[in-house]
């Protein structure tokens, strides 16, 4: 919820005001009128342009919703406050001004980050490679297992020796499924027999190498959340057309007092 900073004319100490985005400005004029009751007239203004697109505010409708100025604002750099005649320039900051703090925590994290991340990088390829390898062991084992049961049954022994020796091996099979269920907690897929086989090589390619993981993860979650705080600012200065935004009541003063020198800002 934005607050609003002002030095009433007749205040010793400044007055916070809290826009509240979906309700019209004359809430936040009235609510001036209430904490200085000698206050006659307040009104609120669009912030000039500069350069060559510099012309007068015009007045913002009472029954504007404040969504719509801090909208505007945004892109115009602030707003006006009128005050018995007197203006008051506030100041919005830009995103660059606001996301400069993260953007330097980011690039620092980011730069601790980096050679953790190419380390984590280099031993999660050889674990990868350990669990092919460890793959193509289990294929190699299957046929094997495969040729020697076809060698004994038709022509060391014969079906009635091998039947229930391959039953066993069936069965052995199931247990042994239904025991890595127990022990991980994962139903019993290839899939999932790789993935356990390629955290077991990264946890012991971890320790061997003494990589600190914990270390990685909390970089890794300090970027992520900067990130993310940054990416929530961005969304606030997306550029918000205002569909048949006119001045129908135009103040033709021109904005040229001079503002404070200390500028109220949100």
């Amino acid at each position: 919820m934005p607050f609003l900073t002002l030095q009433l004319p007749n205040a010793t100490a400044p007055t916070s005001f809290r826009m509240a985005p979906t309700k019209p400005v004359s809430v936040l004029l009235e609510q001036i009128k209430e904490e200085d009751p000698e206050v006659k007239h307040v009104a609120m203004y669009d912030m000039p342009l500069d350069g060559t697109e510099k012309r007068e505010s015009f007045r913002w409708a009472r029954s504007t919703a404040s969504k719509y100025i801090l909208q505007l604002a945004l892109k115009r750099g602030g707003f006006v406050v009128e005050i018995d005649g007197q203006r008051l320039p506030v100041a919005i900051p830009t995103f660059e001004e606001r996301v400069a703090p993260f953007v330097t925590d980011l690039e620092t994290v980011e730069r601790d980050l980096a050679p953790l991340a190419a380390k984590k990088s280099e031993l999660d390829q050889k674990a990868h490679k350990s669990s092919v390898r460890m793959g193509w062991l289990g294929l190699f084992a299957l046929c094997s297992q495969f040729g020697l049961m076809w060698r004994l049954t038709f022509f060391e022994y014969s079906w009635d020796v091998m039947e229930p020796i391959s039953y066993f091996l069936g069965a052995g099979t199931g247990i042994l499924g239904y025991m890595f269920y127990v022990l991980t907690s994962k139903e019993y897929t290839y899939e999932t027999l790789a993935q356990v086989t390629v955290t077991k090589h990264q946890a012991r390619g971890y320790k061997r190498a003494r990589f600190d993981y914990p270390a990685y993860l909390a970089l890794k979650e300090k970027a992520d959340t900067l990130a993310h705080k940054i990416e929530m600012l961005r969304q606030e200065y997306v550029a918000v057309e205002v569909a048949g935004l006119m001045a129908p009541d135009l103040d033709t003063s021109p904005v040229g007092r001079e503002p404070l020198t200390d500028p109220p800002k949100i």
